[in-house]
């Protein structure tokens, strides 16, 4: 279908959810904590394969923060097969799911973690940021390292 003619939910003018009291919990989804264990153990993610659990032996990512993305990923599938859960349940797991995955840190602290560093809204000046003199060849370094 030529771009022209798709449907782009920037042309619509109002939207109204019809059959929702506004009152009611919507219905239970799971989908960010099935996406998250998807990329974790994807051939996209460092050591992933495509192949259940292959994220758990990935290689990368710091002990702390890997053994909290296995223990989210086990309950919420432990959880998500009981078929016995409460909705308050699965929800606090896929937002464990969710949090741990979102906080896994790399274990090679030669340079920073992309989470740690600070938020840019504009692109660097390469004549700043590779300047020779400031002490670190022009290579970016983790103060901690």
């Amino acid at each position: 279908m030529p771009n022209s003619e798709r449907i782009r939910n920037r042309d619509w003018a109002e939207v109204t959810l019809t059959g929702w009291d506004g009152v009611a919990p919507f219905a239970y989804s799971g989908w960010r904590a099935d996406e998250d264990i998807r990329f974790w153990n994807s051939k996209s993610k460092p050591s992933g394969t495509g192949a259940a659990n292959s994220g758990d032996n990935s290689l990368v990512w710091s002990d702390v923060s890997k053994a909290r993305m296995i223990t989210a990923k086990n309950t919420y599938l432990a959880l998500k097969g009981s078929g016995t859960a409460t909705r308050v349940d699965m929800d606090a797991a896929v937002l464990e799911v969710c949090q741990a995955f979102a906080r896994l840190r790399w274990r090679d602290m030669k340079y920073p973690d992309p989470h740690d560093l600070p938020a840019l809204n504009t692109l660097p000046s390469l004549l700043e940021f590779f300047d020779q003199t400031k002490g670190t060849n022009g290579m970016v370094t983790n103060p901690d390292a």
